[in-house]
Order: structure tokens, then sequence, then C-alpha cells
């Protein structure tokens, strides 16, 4: 099946104000208070806090839950397209309609805080900000505060999907020729095979990393387990198949071995010391299946002597 039939191509685009605004009077005082000599170019900008970040905090918390966090929406339902910095993203058709639910009720809150502060919370935050800042002979300065409609109009959430180009299904000839035609086909195809190397890179990478923070709990002198990180575990198990979109082996042997093995909830390890052994076992084999070039069953062959399975 092409990946054109397996998923989607997301794009995310969220911006906050930062709150802050450099002050050229303050930085260019500072600088001729420590007498230097080139001024604020030479010692430094002195940055302002505007906006208090509690006004802010919940647009963050938002972003972060969409796109920043470790067990955030896109990191755990997408992988990157192309390049991790690009801002694109491939999303799994099976994951469509999940992401569709989990970004309506974030942009719903988006959209309440929008208005709270069309409401009245921004002219809280002003007023906030003139006792913080000392309006009399202070930091507040009153031009550094657009009208509320142009501050909240600096808040954006927005997403676009779009279907994963195809080069058998670009006619180009009538606008480009055949041969440009043929060199774009050629473009788009290898941009294609590189970026599904590269997923899986990725995601044998988000495994791999998983497992060793999960090792790292298990080994330490006091084991504590948390409901949140077992849960961001069977989240990744979970999506392994979806994001497989190479229809990998490796990838799927790795989703098999792991939801026979570790599928587990914080209950199952909390004060289970022969499951914490056990589960530090069947870790210990994911990372060398991963590391190794072997096929899984050679390498869970040759694994079975170490960790007595």
């Amino acid at each position: 099946m092409p990946l054109s039939k397996k998923g989607m191509l997301l794009s995310v685009s969220m911006s906050i104000p930062s709150g802050r605004k450099v002050d050229r009077d303050i930085s260019e005082k500072v600088a001729s208070d420590y007498n230097v000599k080139g001024g604020s170019r030479d010692s430094g900008n002195f940055n302002k806090i505007t906006i208090s970040s509690k006004y802010l905090q919940p647009f963050r918390n938002i972003k972060s839950k969409m796109v920043e966090a470790p067990n955030s929406t896109i990191k755990t339902m997408t992988l990157p397209w192309l390049h991790e910095s690009g801002g694109v993203f491939i999303l799994p058709n099976k994951k469509i309609l999940e992401f569709a639910k989990v970004w309506r009720k974030q942009k719903s809150l988006w959209d309440s805080e929008i208005q709270a502060l069309k409401n009245g919370k921004y002219q809280e935050a002003l007023d906030e900000a003139e006792i913080r800042l000392n309006k009399k002979g202070g930091m507040f300065d009153a031009s550094d505060y657009p009208t509320v409609d142009e501050f909240t109009d600096r808040f954006k959430m927005e997403q676009y999907l779009r279907p994963i180009p195809e080069e058998h299904n670009m006619d180009l000839r009538a606008s480009v020729g055949e041969l440009e035609a043929e060199r774009i086909r050629k473009e788009v195809h290898d941009s294609v095979a590189k970026s599904m190397e590269k997923m899986k890179e990725l995601l044998t990478h988000r495994i791999e990393s998983e497992m060793h923070g999960l090792k790292n709990i298990l080994s330490s002198d006091r084991v504590t387990v948390y409901d949140t990180r077992m849960e961001s575990l069977r989240n990744l198990i979970d999506s392994i198949s979806g994001l497989n979109f190479t229809d990998d082996t490796f990838l799927t042997d790795l989703e098999t071995y792991m939801k026979e093995n570790l599928y587990l909830y914080a209950h199952d390890l909390r004060g289970n010391e022969t499951k914490q052994k056990e589960a530090y076992r069947h870790i210990n084999k994911v990372i060398s299946y991963i590391c190794s070039e072997e096929t899984f069953d050679q390498t869970m062959s040759k694994l079975d002597g170490t960790y007595g399975y």
C-alpha cells in the first residue's frame, strides 16, 4: 500500500506573545550606571516583563499538550516529515479522528482564553503591570501595550491537513515539459524515500529512549513507578503499528514483543520486585534487539541464556 494511503501531512502553527519587551531607555541607563562605553550595544539589553506569565500560562499549557511536551499529541500520534525542524508531520489515517477530537477540545479552550482576554483579563494584566512595574516613576510604559484586539491577534492556533505527494499522480508535462516533470517526480520520490527511512529511525529512537527511561527507574535504589510513566509506555506501544508506515518487520516484531511483555500498569510493578526484575529483562532484550543488526529471532535466541528466557 502506498504511503499516501496510510497517512496525511499535518502542519501545526501555534504562537503566543512572549509578554516581554526590550526597554531601550533602561538598557542604556544600566550601561551608563556601570560605565560601559559602548552602551547597551556592548552591555546587553534589559528585557522587561510586560505581561505576567500567569496570563499567558493557559496558552502555554495548551501548546505544550499539543506539540512540546514529551507525551504531547504531536509526539505520540505523528512522526516528523523529512526533518524534525520542518514543522510538518505525517499523521496515520487511523489517528485522524482521534487527533481531530483532541484538537477541537484544545482549540475550544484556546478560544475561551482569548475571549477572556477580550472580556477584561487583558485589562487586568495591564492593571497588574502598572503596580508591579511601578507606574509612577518606574518601568511601566503605557506605549508598550497594544489594544486588546491587536494583542489577541498575536495568538495563533492553526492546523492544516493535506495529502502526501505521490510522484505518479503528478501530471506536470503540460506546464514544465517531460524532462523537468521527470526530474520533479524523481525529487519527490527520493524525498519520500528519505523521509520514510528517517521516520523509521526516529520511531526506533523513540522506543529506545522510552526503554532507557524505564530501565533507569527500575535500576534505582528506590523504585518509584508513576501512572503517567506507564501510560506513556502503553501509548507508545499502541502507536507503533500506525507509525510503521513502511510495514517494517523489525518494528512489527518490536511491537509484538512489547505488547506481550511490557504492556504494564504502574500497579503491576509497585512493590513487586519479581515483576520489576522481569520487566527489566524484557527492556534489556528490546534494547539489545534495537542495537543489533540481527533478526529478532536471532537476537532473542542469543539473549535466552543471558536473561533466563
